[in-house]
């Protein structure tokens, strides 16, 4: 199996909140926002969804801007 130099990043930013969780730290409503923007970004729309919501599961909710 290939996997892209985006999914490469990807399994990285995983990484690094799980990380975040472990260490009582988690995610709040900026780096969710952050983190759909950069799929959208890049492309990876399963990523977005899958992001958005575990955003909305955690009570918060997307920022006007990210909508439009």
């Amino acid at each position: 199996m290939v996997v892209s130099g985006n999914q490469r990043k990807m399994d990285k930013v995983y990484e690094l909140l799980k990380e975040m969780k472990e260490k009582g730290s988690s995610p709040d409503g900026r780096t969710y926002n952050a983190l759909i923007k950069l799929t959208i970004n890049t492309r990876m729309s399963d990523d977005a969804v899958r992001i958005y919501k575990k955003m909305i599961q955690s009570g918060f909710e997307p920022t006007t801007t990210l909508i439009t």
